[in-house]
């Protein structure tokens, strides 16, 4: 037993002795992407609607707590201050921006109440998405958000002053970037992290305005002599007005105007198709009367129009569906002028891209979209949405829509409003010049330049802070504010590995 006892001392010495020799190795710091994805998950235990953003600005006020750092509210926006870190005092401060809130949608059946849960994420391979795909994920912004804060929680990475702004309602309105207190942004640069496409810059996003044709309509006696049709086209494949206008899809609204503009003595009973001014017609449906004389002649015509519309549009829209169904005539329709009005004015609007950059290649310059038509309680509506990267332009596409409808001499009344501005910086401007140089010494590959239809907060920011440098990137996010929204796990490391070169050496950055 002695022995025994002895033996075993001498063993746990030796192996006590040996762990001296051969300590266990400390714990590794995070990398980058690991923080950010830490911090994305924290963010998405949060509930965080737009609008509803009060949970996420106490996690990011007591985030900021935590770490010593200024922390202010400024309107509903969370702004938090970090210093320079030693030897980077005089470098240029940053603005890092990104948006708190996040669009809500839920699974068909799948129960969850956005006010008071959070979003259950989950890793697949390279790509972060909802648990069972049940809810949208929250990558536009979280993603966002949470590469700053891991910005902010570093303790190594060289950087000026930075100033952090986490806005509110970016999704349906831009509420928190009105409501930004004028001058409270001090540094001479902003960098938006709300783009979703990594490898790419945005430069530039669209201006528009809204304009409706109305037109009051006086039915009359539906002749005897004519018949009556209702024609459809739908399942067309429709889209972003902005985004997916220059994808070459096929507008509904418009694809039967421009047939019935090509018959004689077609008059109108309905016309009504389109969602909204904003997405690109889908649908469309018409209640047309031709003359009993002209009825073979229209329905072979109608055929073969749309037969070759459907083949001329097979690679964009796939399932385009058209059809012609002979109803009985009803009561009334508009009388020859008045149809002829409607008519022509939908099929010589501008519809789709007017005018095509001149900067970047696949952008549109001018763009216009017909979303919405419709007669109800006698006037009827057609709904334009121009987008565009310069003014002018847009006046410009305005004016085309009205000669297009006779506005003033037809009957035909025009309103032009829900205007808002676009963000258009001159690609020689420094922060755009320093960016590009930055991501080919870091990936040694060019970063691609894109424009877009739609909007992002700098454009308010560019309004009310005329000089300020501004650029937007972010890592790969598909299908947002859908439940089968992912984010792309490389993608955030290249995020964060660009947005590190370009503070570390900001240095070289200059007015």
């Amino acid at each position: 037993m002695r022995k025994l006892f002895v033996l075993c001392s001498m063993l746990l010495l030796l192996s006590a002795c040996q762990k001296e020799d051969n300590p266990m190795p400390p714990p590794q710091p995070e990398t980058g992407t690991e923080a950010v994805l830490k911090f994305f998950k924290e963010i998405n235990a949060v509930p965080r609607p737009s609008k509803h953003e009060d949970k996420i600005r106490d996690y990011l006020s007591a985030f900021a707590a935590e770490r010593n750092l200024l922390c202010i509210n400024d309107n509903g926006n969370i702004i938090i201050y970090k210093d320079a870190t030693a030897g980077m005092e005089d470098a240029p401060s940053v603005c890092l921006q990104s948006h708190m809130d996040m669009v809500c949608v839920a699974a068909e059946g799948y129960e969850i109440d956005f006010l008071t849960q959070g979003i259950e994420q989950e890793v697949d391979g390279d790509v972060i998405h909802s648990k069972g795909y049940k809810t949208s994920l929250g990558a536009d912004d979280g993603i966002g958000v949470a590469t700053v804060l891991a910005l902010l929680d570093n303790k190594t990475i060289a950087h000026g002053p930075l100033e952090c702004l986490f806005t509110w309602d970016e999704e349906t309105g831009f509420g928190g970037a009105i409501a930004l207190t004028p001058g409270i942004i001090k540094s001479p640069y902003l960098f938006n992290i709300d783009w979703e496409q990594g490898g790419e810059m945005c430069i530039g996003t669209s201006g528009g305005l809204c304009v409706d044709i109305t037109l009051n309509t006086s039915p009359q006696v539906a002749p005897s002599t004519y018949v009556a049709y209702q024609l459809e086209v739908n399942r067309l494949t429709g889209g972003h007005s902005g985004v997916d206008i220059t994808e070459g899809h096929a507008n509904a609204i418009v694809l039967l105007a421009r047939f019935l503009s090509e018959q004689d003595h077609v008059l109108l009973a309905d016309y009504t198709g389109g969602k909204a001014a904003n997405a690109i017609a889908a649908n469309v449906s018409a209640t047309v009367l031709v003359p009993q004389a002209d009825k073979e002649a229209f329905e072979n015509a109608y055929n073969t129009y749309m037969a070759e519309m459907k083949k001329h549009h097979s690679t964009k829209d796939p399932d385009m569906y058209y059809g012609i169904q002979p109803l009985d005539r009803p009561a009334t329709c508009l009388d020859v002028a008045q149809s002829k009005t409607i008519i022509e004015g939908l099929a010589k609007a501008p519809q789709d891209v007017i005018e095509w950059s001149w900067e970047v290649n696949g952008a549109f310059e001018t763009s216009d979209n017909v979303g919405w038509v419709a007669i109800q309680d006698g006037v009827f509506t057609a709904k334009y949405l121009i987008r565009g990267f310069h003014e002018p332009n847009i006046a410009d596409a305005a004016g085309m829509i009205e000669t297009a409808w006779n506005v003033g001499t037809s009957g035909a009344e025009s309103r032009r409003f829900g205007s808002f501005s676009a963000w258009s910086p001159e690609l020689t401007t420094p922060v755009l010049i320093y960016a590009q140089a930055a991501y080919q010494k870091t990936f040694d590959k060019p970063i691609v330049l894109r424009k877009i239809g739609a909007g992002l907060e700098l454009s308010e920011f560019a309004r009310t802070y005329p000089d300020l440098q501004c650029l937007s990137f972010g890592p790969t996010i598909h299908n947002p504010h859908s439940v089968i929204e992912c984010v792309e796990i490389p993608s955030v490391e290249e995020t964060w590995q660009f947005l590190i070169a370009l503070i570390q050496d900001i240095k070289n950055l200059s007015k």
